[in-house]
C-alpha cells in the first residue's frame, strides 16, 4: 500500500504566503478600478452596487454591477 506523508506546516505557511498575494492582488485590483472610474471623468449619474461574493475557491471577492441610468430611457 501506498503511502504519503504531509509537511503540514510547509503546506500552511505556502498558504499563509497565498492569501497574503491575494490581499495584495484584491488591493491592487481595487485601485486600478478607482483609476478607471476617475478616467471615465464626470457624466450621467451611475448607479454601483457592490456586493462581496464567493469565487469558486470559496474565497471572498467583489462583484461589481453598473448600471448606466440613460440605458433605462433608451427604447
Amino acid at each position: 500500500m501506498t503511502s504519503y506523508q504531509v509537511d503540514s506546516e510547509a503546506v500552511l505557511a505556502a498558504t499563509t504566503a497565498m492569501r497574503g498575494t491575494i490581499g495584495r492582488i484584491e488591493a491592487e485590483v481595487a485601485g486600478l478600478h478607482g483609476q478607471l472610474l476617475n478616467l471615465e471623468g464626470p457624466g450621467p449619474a451611475r448607479l454601483h452596487s457592490r456586493s462581496r461574493a464567493r469565487s469558486p475557491s470559496g474565497s471572498l471577492c467583489n462583484s461589481v454591477s453598473r448600471k448606466d441610468s440613460r440605458a433605462s430611457t433608451r427604447r
